[in-house]
């Protein structure tokens, strides 16, 4: 009588099982689920903070739309580049250092308010950027 190792092709199937990558494991298929569902919660953060952030009562923070949501380096983390509404040329490196001073103080409201519109066991945590509107030219 066999042993039931022999049975299910030995010790040398469990053995290649091992050796593999977990790389191996993932299909294309579920890799490509998983960017379609990383970048699905990225337009969702960016829909919510555009309702959120002209509600705050902060209007240094009202000012800011978001431009766009990465995640980064996964959808454990986003980095959201925000950017004044109103069209001035530039803004000085003071003026943008004060606005995302009140944006982190406004952070754990606005991850609460994310946290609440999408549904995930995790919030991602957010990391603002403050990028410059460029100049449009008639």
């Amino acid at each position: 009588m066999k042993n039931r190792h022999s049975r299910r092709g030995g010790h040398r199937s469990a053995l290649g099982l091992r050796e593999m990558s977990s790389s191996q494991f993932l299909s294309p298929r579920r890799e490509d689920r998983a960017a379609q569902k990383t970048a699905q919660l990225c337009r969702q953060v960016e829909r919510v903070l555009a309702l959120i952030l002209p509600a705050c009562a902060d209007e240094l923070v009202q000012d800011l739309m978001p431009v766009s949501v990465r995640p980064a380096p996964d959808a454990t983390r986003l980095l959201i580049e925000v950017r004044p509404t109103f069209t001035q040329s530039s803004l000085t490196a003071a003026d943008l250092a004060e606005r995302l001073s009140h944006l982190e103080a406004a952070l754990p409201y606005l991850r609460h308010e994310v946290a609440a519109s999408i549904t995930r066991k995790r919030a991602p945590e957010l990391m603002f950027m403050i990028v410059q509107a460029h100049a449009e030219f008639s």
